[in-house]
């Protein structure tokens, strides 16, 4: 009979351990999907933020040229270089959504590509170089010889897209 009580008051202590363990994991799970929940309600805060802004100048400008108050020439020129920059910028926000909602599924496909770091170099720093100049900054790359030659195997796509992600951060938001 004591046997028995033991045996029942070891099981019902490794239930109630088990049960313990089981609302751990439930609540860290619980934990990670409301930060994945909060980072999301930030980026898509950013992006409308960020959305704004193009859309406000679109509307604006292609109002001023349409209403013809624009004076031909160098004003109007600049004025539609200006559109030009931010239908670019558009569309790299909306690169980056596209981006962030296939790596949020899964389904990102990766192109891993096995290259030179300067041939790597060589591929993003158009874009990036051009980023910079919209924004009145110079790009200066400052690779290491050494490093230049040694092999890399990364998504080129992903790699461009995180540095231009940077290049225009800090043309955005950098001193001049």
């Amino acid at each position: 009979a004591d046997d028995r009580m033991v045996l029942g008051a070891f099981a019902a202590q490794l239930a109630t351990a088990l049960e313990q363990r089981r609302l751990r994991a439930e609540a860290a799970e619980a934990e990670v999907v409301a930060e994945g929940d909060a980072l999301r309600t930030a980026l898509l805060r950013a992006v409308s933020h960020d959305l704004r802004t193009p859309l406000t100048t679109f509307r604006l400008y292609s109002e001023l040229l349409a209403d013809g108050m624009v004076p031909d020439g160098e004003p109007r020129q600049r004025y539609l270089a200006t559109l030009c920059a931010e239908a670019s910028r558009l569309g790299h926000l909306v690169e980056n959504v596209l981006a962030y909602a296939k790596l949020e599924r899964g389904s990102g496909r990766q192109r891993r590509e096995k290259l030179p770091l300067s041939a790597l170099v060589d591929r993003v720093l158009p874009r990036l170089t051009e980023r910079a100049s919209l924004a009145g900054m110079k790009l200066q790359v400052d690779l290491d010889a050494a490093l230049a030659s040694r092999p890399v195997e990364v998504d080129v796509g992903v790699v461009e897209q995180i540095l231009f992600n940077l290049v225009d951060n800090a043309s955005k938001y950098g001193l001049p």
